[in-house]
């Protein structure tokens, strides 16, 4: 027989305390993009791509990706959106979080940063498009080609 542990909801520390005293579970996923090799990297509130390869414009490129994909808020956000969710639908929903290739080419690879924060419709879908130089290593701006300049307040968003 099931035994409640206190009145308190789903979203109380006494459920979740346990559940968040060990990290999050990982999750690899490898995959491809035009033949081009890659994974993605999943634990709780923070995702990771690396590309495939060896090389040192390759390196810098992931240590560059890794670094944008750590938020230092990621995993408390994760668990405050997972309680929320518990609280008031019973649900474990947190953020839709995507780091994915958009364009791979010999030269060039662009990377598509999206989240969809939970619980804020339409109006919490932001996203990011960060390009590199596979040569180099190092970021681009195609904007400037043509003019312009983009300044991106996190991945996911700039001006």
């Amino acid at each position: 027989m099931l035994k409640r542990a206190d009145t308190d909801s789903c979203a109380s520390d006494t459920y979740n305390n346990p559940l968040e005293a060990t990290p999050p579970a990982v999750k690899v996923e490898k995959k491809t993009f035009a033949e081009h090799a890659y994974q993605v990297k999943t634990q709780g509130g923070q995702v990771i791509l690396k590309l495939e390869g060896d090389g040192e414009a390759i390196d810098k490129i992931n240590r560059d990706l890794a670094r944008m994909a750590i938020n230092p808020d990621g995993q408390t956000d994760f668990y405050r959106e997972r309680r929320n969710s518990l609280d008031q639908g019973g649900s474990t929903t947190t953020s839709e979080i995507t780091v994915e290739p958009f364009y791979w080419s010999s030269q060039w690879i662009t990377v598509r940063f999206y989240r969809w924060s939970a619980g804020y419709g339409r109006g919490g879908i932001s996203w990011g498009l960060h390009s590199w130089n596979l040569q180099t290593g190092e970021k681009v701006d195609p904007w400037t080609w043509l003019g312009g300049h983009e300044q991106w307040d996190t991945p996911y968003s700039g001006q």
